[in-house]
């Protein structure tokens, strides 16, 4: 498959630019959480604050807007608030993702669908819709990783560098295009994909899995997709027992 990534380049700096002047996608001004990053025994962890407790991330809700284009969730640190034996990223270090092909009911791909009606039921995307990570370095150059919904695994990029502390806040953009590199034909639904993260030295996150509604579908939908998830990518026993603590499903909507 053909990927026009000069049009997510140009896509992604309009959009971007769009951000930055109105504020208008910041995880600030709609509700989102972000993801909370750490490490424990060797391993980079994903986190997320729940009813005021932070916990394994493990599924997590998000929006996607009609621009198909957003910058949340993000990617923060609050160390100080971590279950016991957690710690911060390591100190002036890159948190890199990727995102990876995870298996859902028998099929292994690394971008799934489901329309939001009748029973939760997710399936590889075959129609030629694209999920896409993009960072701008500068105004003529952008880091790009498209998932597909092939069965491969697929690079990604430094998200950014953690600061002297292990402190980290940074924000990419999350994208959508359809097989014509528009999204005019983008079919709404729920679309999940997979990502893991790390540092050097650190084994790789597990899997965390972002279920992002397009606009259109109800609060009871896309809970029902991130509890769907949260049971059908169920840790290794070997990795629960490295984090010491239970995956939890999370919905990262305005709170109202």
């Amino acid at each position: 498959m053909n990927f026009n990534t000069k049009s997510i380049a140009t896509t992604a700096a309009v959009l971007t630019a769009s951000i930055f002047a109105t504020g208008q996608l910041s995880a600030a001004d709609h509700g989102h959480s972000d993801f909370l990053l750490g490490q424990q025994n060797g391993q980079f962890v994903v986190l997320q604050e729940h009813a005021g407790e932070i916990e394994i991330a493990h599924t997590m809700g998000a929006e996607m807007p009609d621009t198909y284009f957003t910058n949340a969730p993000g990617f923060n640190t609050e160390p100080d608030e971590y279950p016991v034996s957690i710690t911060a990223p390591i100190a002036s270090t890159d948190v890199v993702f990727d995102f990876v092909a995870v298996d859902i009911a028998g099929a292994t791909a690394n971008l799934f669908y489901w329309d939001g009606s009748g029973e939760a039921s997710f399936t590889p995307v075959l129609d030629g819709t694209t999920f896409y990570a993009t960072k701008q370095i500068n105004p003529f150059e952008s880091l790009t990783a498209i998932a597909d919904g092939s069965a491969n695994n697929v690079d990604g990029f430094a998200i950014g560098a953690s600061d002297a502390q292990g402190g980290f806040h940074h924000h990419i953009n999350f994208g959508m295009l359809d097989s014509n590199s528009s999204t005019a034909n983008i079919a709404d639904g729920i679309y999940a994909v997979a990502l893991s993260l790390t540092q050097d030295s650190l084994i790789a996150s597990e899997p965390v899995v972002i279920a992002f509604a397009t606009e259109g579908i109800g609060e009871v939908a896309h809970e029902a997709a991130v509890e769907y998830l949260n049971t059908s990518l169920v840790p290794e026993p070997a990795s629960m027992f490295l984090l010491g603590i239970s995956g939890i499903a999370l919905i990262g909507r305005r709170r109202k």
